[in-house]
């Protein structure tokens, strides 16, 4: 009988511990994560790759300042949703807010959506 209530108890402790490392709501299928490192030199190819994508498709001319913030969603690939200043060659900078989705098992990414962030 002290065996069975052994095998309980590790159980439990066993199903404690795999739940504690399940991840959040937010960050599960279809939730959106925020991007800790926005430094991380893919972050940084996402967003250069949506300032040149814009520019090819607006005939634009904008440089990239600096990524400020961003998140990510699993949804059949990873959809990148981040927060962008940028410089027209007049030297005025602006804030977008830039969607891109990469495949990366299909060495695949596409422009969602780049549109400018008005401030309030």
């Amino acid at each position: 009988m002290r065996a069975n209530y052994s095998f309980v108890l590790v159980f439990l402790l066993a199903s404690v511990f795999v739940l504690a490392r399940l991840p959040s709501a937010s960050s599960r299928l279809g939730g959106w994560t925020p991007i800790k490192n926005m430094g991380d030199p893919h972050v940084t190819e996402i967003v250069e790759f949506a300032v040149r994508e814009h520019n090819e498709e607006a005939n634009g001319k904008l440089r990239l300042g600096r990524a400020i913030k961003g998140e990510t969603q699993v949804v059949g690939g990873v959809k990148y949703k981040l927060f962008i200043e940028a410089r027209d060659y007049g030297g005025k900078t602006g804030s977008y807010e830039v969607v891109v989705l990469e495949r990366a098992w299909e060495k695949f990414m596409k422009l969602v959506s780049f549109k400018p962030v008005v401030k309030v």
